[in-house]
């Protein structure tokens, strides 16, 4: 290390919606922040490109002018339903109670990056800069790429670089666990017969449990395709992915003919997600894990972006404090596990039941439609 090491009060890894979110949330901290990321923007970031009513209402707190540049955003899909489809059974609808939109990350992200970069006085960003090189000292954290010989100190380094998190497994020493982590694969079609505005379609069937297929629009006559599974039960059956999606379509009646006149847009691409179903170390001295890297994900849906746009904000508020009684420790930065749980806490742990149902009595599945035609369940299904 020969160059000299630039400090910052905060450092950033990762520009996805956490990294972005927690950038917002210090817009009038007055802190120096770092944002940094491996690639440069916009990029293509493979998921199912779902954006749930819990993360626009939760941006719309700290950034209602980026909601309404996203409102009159054109390549969207506002959603107002969901179809679910479970084996041969009569299909039943859940309506939102919040505002949704299927929407690609390449444009989502894009937006809210560009939003942040705007508005945050304080903050730089840096892409195509990837971290290689972590080092705890007693008042700070280094990081930097050894390759490129440069190197940045923060009294606080906050891990949100994704499922994969390479400052998670330095820091924590986090171990991939496949009984708590999914493997999806994504497509982009065009042409898909029967699609209808603002509703996405789940299909569960019994034999690809722990897992389901999503047909969710795009608009413009584009739909992101994708099936998902739990990553044991990949390993446990021999399961390839890209071969099990084409099957659930070509071996469904239905859905064989709906797609008869469809085109793929490019590639099957596949992505992991690491689940809330385990609790990991979301704290030490002088750091912070959010989002995906903090294993945030909803084990149910496979949601990742409404909890770490949660955390993303939430550990803001730790930080601020930190930086005001200058105090990095892990004692004072506990505080933000307190609080994210406080929010999220009860939420995850019933995802994590269904989901352990789901896994190892997936016969359970078959009574899903009648307990839907229960008004209060459905209530409370709908209010994501």
């Amino acid at each position: 290390m020969t160059n000299r090491v630039r400090h910052f009060d905060v450092i950033i890894v990762g520009a996805g919606p956490a990294g972005t979110s927690c950038a917002l949330a210090l817009k009038d901290s007055n802190l120096n922040i770092l944002l940094v990321y491996k690639e440069s923007f916009p990029r293509d970031k493979i998921c199912g490109d779902a954006i749930g009513g819990r993360s626009i209402k939760s941006l719309d707190k700290f950034a209602p002018e980026l909601i309404e540049e996203l409102r009159s955003f054109g390549k969207k899909e506002f959603i107002s339903t969901t179809r679910f489809f479970i084996d041969n059974q009569k299909p039943f609808n859940l309506y939102w109670k919040n505002e949704s939109y299927c929407i690609k990350r390449f444009d989502f992200d894009a937006l809210l990056l560009k939003y942040a970069i705007k508005n945050v006085r304080t903050l730089t960003f840096k892409a195509n800069f990837k971290i290689d090189y972590v080092v705890k000292e007693c008042d700070k954290i280094l990081v930097g790429n050894k390759s490129a010989n440069t190197y940045y100190s923060a009294n606080i380094v906050v891990a949100a670089d994704g499922s994969q998190s390479f400052l998670a497994k330095q820091l924590i020493d986090l171990q991939l666990d496949p009984f708590n982590y999914s493997a999806g694969v994504r497509a982009y079609y065009s042409n898909i017969d029967g699609t209808l505005p603002n509703q996405t379609e789940v299909h569960i069937y019994r034999n690809n449990m722990p897992g389901y297929l999503w047909i969710f629009p795009l608009g413009n006559n584009t739909t992101n395709v994708g099936f998902g599974m739990l990553s044991s039960e990949i390993s446990k059956r021999k399961i390839n992915l890209r071969k099990s999606l084409t099957q659930i379509i070509s071996q469904n009646p239905q859905l064989k003919e709906r797609f008869h006149s469809a085109k793929i847009e490019g590639d099957v691409k596949g992505f992991g997600l690491a689940l809330g179903s385990r609790k990991v170390k979301l704290y030490g001295n002088n750091f912070l894990l959010i989002g995906d890297a903090a294993s945030l994900i909803d084990p149910k849906s496979g949601d990742g972006i409404s909890n770490a746009i949660e955390s993303g904000l939430i550990s803001a508020s730790t930080i601020i404090n930190a930086h005001k009684i200058k105090d990095f420790s892990k004692e004072s930065l506990k505080q933000y596990k307190t609080d994210l749980y406080k929010k999220i806490g009860s939420e995850l742990l019933i995802s994590t039941i269904i989901f352990r149902i789901a896994t190892y009595l997936p016969f359970l599945i078959r009574i899903v439609p009648s307990l839907m035609r229960n008004k209060w369940i459905r209530e409370l299904a709908s209010r994501v």
